[in-house]
């Protein structure tokens, strides 16, 4: 599966594999009919990894999960939509959120009969909100379809609007 997901990104994104791990389940023995010989023990297990790619392409998400499909991988479990860089976006994002706290600051003020003074203090917190699409929606979009029965592109997946969330709080001096 890396290998695949590799060779399909190529220069367009990054893959990390991480948290292997394998687990030895016990399956329930069956003492075969007619027979007085125990049935010979079976021994199963589960290897599990976490493997991200990231990659700006987008329009290639969807041929990147079936490459990953194709070369054995059997579970999605969440594509995730972010920014490379939310700095200027967090910043218009406090910006506006401060004129939207000193706009309502100013209609309380008014409507108490007051003038605000000075911003005593101000505290800002401002986040990207990704978008998560997670691996269940995409099954079902395949019609249920388990995710190794997959002979050709799941779908197209491509990223709705991201959103900036930031707060703003004022202590002002009230005149």
């Amino acid at each position: 599966v890396e290998r695949a997901l590799k060779a399909k990104l190529g220069a367009h994104g990054v893959l990390m594999v991480q948290n292997f791990g394998i687990l030895k389940s016990a399956p329930p023995q069956v003492q075969p009919m007619n027979t007085f010989r125990p049935a010979p023990e079976r021994k199963i297990y589960a290897a599990h990894t976490t493997v991200t790619a990231k990659t700006n392409k987008l329009d290639s998400l969807g041929a990147l999960i079936e490459a990953g499909i194709k070369a054995g991988a059997t579970q999605l479990n969440l594509v995730s939509f972010t920014l490379n860089d939310p700095a200027a976006s967090d910043n218009a994002a406090v910006v506006a959120a401060g004129k939207d706290a000193q706009a309502k600051a100013q209609a309380v003020a008014s409507s108490m009969g007051v003038k605000l003074g000075k911003a005593l203090s101000i505290s800002t917190n401002a986040q990207v909100q990704p978008q998560i699409v997670y691996g269940n929606v995409l099954r079902a979009a395949m019609g249920g379809a388990p995710m190794s029965s997959v002979q050709h592109a799941i779908l197209p997946v491509l990223p709705r609007a991201l959103g900036v969330g930031a707060d703003v709080n004022v202590v002002y001096e009230i005149q």
